[in-house]
């Protein structure tokens, strides 16, 4: 929620915010370079806002016509370079020490000299450049479980093999032997606002089941099933893909918009059906690579990150 303070005719930061790790930004200025980092926001109320996107500084300069204040994120070297996974800190902290890092044309022998994500940083022998906020499709494959870490099983996040920060984790979960998308990223920002009950943001699934399904059963999925254990689930839009009486299996997709502890077992289950196979293909407006095999992954792209708003 944003705070107001004392009008004012100047769109200029109060002296208290001047100084170290804060720029001012003019009306009219392009911030699509803008990284989210922690931002206030001026008009003649004086709005204060933090963490907001490019997407939405954009918007406020436009609508307005205010000066946004960069406080730019200011951190130690031997943290910058863990986050860039070239160690952990106790161990940057010694080599620093020992051989040093460039940063910004200046040998530096101190884990703790302050750097920010504009800083030009050399580090055996190679420039490492800050990435605030890392963004990976995965498309899980079964028998891996979504979490950060574990100390007996793999998980999501070990299938990133290279480089990468120490603070990844997945953006929600999917059951163990559920395949499909699954988002991994260091942004919690955006994993609230995806994972929201509020937002009710879409994720579908490919679901094959052992049972008949019917246009009876679209029909309750549309109306919000009550399972057995009292829990009244949201509608969600069920489209019959094919059934096979032979068989006795059933393939259909299911869009539902809430993400409930063993959801969309439990809806199949409260109409007689066992899910038997279940894959996600996409959340909110991210679609799952098709050319992405079970276990591999992929950065997103930049179409993908703006249809995030990012």
């Amino acid at each position: 929620m944003p705070t107001t303070g004392n009008a004012s005719n100047s769109y200029l930061p109060t002296p208290a915010l001047s100084g170290s790790g804060v720029r001012v930004i003019p009306f009219g200025t392009s911030q699509q370079s803008l990284p989210r980092c922690y931002c206030d926001y001026y008009r003649p109320e004086f709005f204060h806002f933090q963490y907001i996107p490019p997407v939405v500084a954009n918007m406020i300069q436009l609508f307005c016509k205010a000066v946004i204040v960069w406080k730019e994120v200011i951190m130690r070297l031997d943290k910058y370079l863990s986050d860039m996974g070239a160690g952990t800190r106790s161990e940057l902290k010694k080599e620093i020490r020992r051989s040093g890092a460039i940063v910004d044309g200046k040998v530096v022998k101190d884990p703790g000299c302050t750097v920010s994500p504009s800083s030009h940083v050399v580090f055996r022998g190679a420039a490492v450049e800050y990435e605030e906020f890392v963004y990976y499709m995965l498309n899980k494959p079964s028998g891996i479980i979504s979490a950060s870490e574990d100390d007996r099983e793999p998980t999501v996040v070990d299938l990133i093999d290279e480089p990468k920060r120490r603070d990844l984790f997945p953006v929600g979960r999917l059951d163990r032997d559920t395949e499909g998308l699954l988002l991994i990223t260091n942004d919690g920002a955006l994993s609230h606002r995806l994972l929201s009950p509020k937002q009710h943001v879409d994720k579908v699934y490919f679901v094959k089941v052992s049972g008949i399904l019917n246009e009876s059963d679209v029909g309750l999925f549309r109306d919000g099933l009550i399972l057995t254990d009292g829990l009244e689930c949201l509608p969600a839009d069920l489209k019959i893909l094919s059934v096979s009486d032979e068989d006795y299996i059933s393939e259909a997709e299911i869009t539902v918009r809430e993400g409930k502890f063993h959801q969309v077992k439990r809806m199949f289950s409260s109409i007689g059906a066992e899910v038997i196979f279940l894959k996600r293909l996409s959340m909110g407006p991210l679609v799952l690579d098709p050319e992405l095999a079970p276990g591999e992954y992929r950065r997103l792209t930049a179409d993908e990150l703006a249809s995030l708003g990012l």
